[in-house]
This record gives C-alpha cells, sequence and structure tokens, in this order.
C-alpha cells in the first residue's frame, strides 16, 4: 500500500493541481460552474430563508395563491448578482429601496409585500417579513 503523495506505479511524487483560478470577467464560467443541475438555478446570492416564505403559504389556506410568485422571486433572486441598491431595481422597478440594505418587493401582482434585508458585500438576503399590504402597514419596514 502506498501513501498519500505517491505513484503506486513508480514511487514518484506527483503535483496536485492548485485550485481553478477563475480571470476578472468570467462571470459566465463561474455561471456553468455553480449550476445546480437539480433546481436549475445560479447561486450568486444565498436567500435566508426560504422557509420563512413557506411557512406563510402554508400558514392555513389564506396565502396559498403566493407560494408560486414567492418562488418566482426566490428563484430569479438566487440567480442574480446584486452588489448595489441600483442593480436590484433594474431587475425589480417596482422595488422600494430603503436605508440600510433594506428592499421591499411586491409579490403576486403586489397583492403581498415582502421585506428583506441585503448585505450586498457578502451577497446574501435575508428575508425579514412577508405578508399583505394590511400586514405591512403595522410593521416598521426599516426595523423588522
Amino acid at each position: 500500500m502506498r501513501f498519500f503523495g505517491l505513484r503506486p506505479q513508480n514511487d514518484t511524487p506527483f503535483v496536485i493541481p492548485s485550485p481553478l483560478v477563475i480571470p476578472s470577467g468570467a462571470r459566465d464560467l463561474i455561471r456553468q460552474i455553480c449550476t445546480s443541475p437539480i433546481l436549475g438555478l445560479h447561486w450568486f446570492m444565498r436567500v435566508i430563508a426560504l422557509s420563512t416564505l413557506k411557512a406563510f403559504w402554508q400558514h392555513g389556506s389564506m396565502h396559498e395563491d403566493a407560494r408560486e410568485p414567492a418562488l418566482a422571486w426566490y428563484r430569479h433572486a438566487v440567480a442574480a448578482d446584486w452588489s448595489s441598491p441600483a442593480e436590484v431595481k433594474a431587475d425589480f422597478g417596482n422595488a422600494s429601496i430603503l436605508k440600510d440594505g433594506r428592499v421591499v418587493f411586491n409579490i403576486a401582482g403586489n397583492k403581498y409585500r415582502l421585506v428583506v434585508w441585503i448585505n450586498y458585500a457578502y451577497r446574501v438576503v435575508y428575508i425579514r417579513f412577508i405578508g399583505t399590504h394590511v400586514q405591512y402597514d403595522r410593521i416598521d419596514a426599516q426595523n423588522i
């Protein structure tokens, strides 16, 4: 039995290949590498947490119609590469940009509101609230 670092055929050491070096501007290559074959998603943005969206549409039968629009938003968000509020606004023209990385999205034809906090430097989207307009009016979107 041979140890790590030696080839079994002739006992010569071999070189472990270096990690993949991606040249700057190779976004398409990164997208190909980061594709999930099961979900068909590109993992640029991390969305925390999908369970918040699931809990909303599974809570009774009142919000079942939010399932497909919320999943469509989720799929779009994880495939996005938002580095600034302007890029979010370019993707979602009806999104409201608040202070400190907060964004309010209109879901299901403006029937529901989704409040998120985006950490642009780390490409993470934190879901803070999803609800109807009446529920949204009762919260402070900037501090939730």
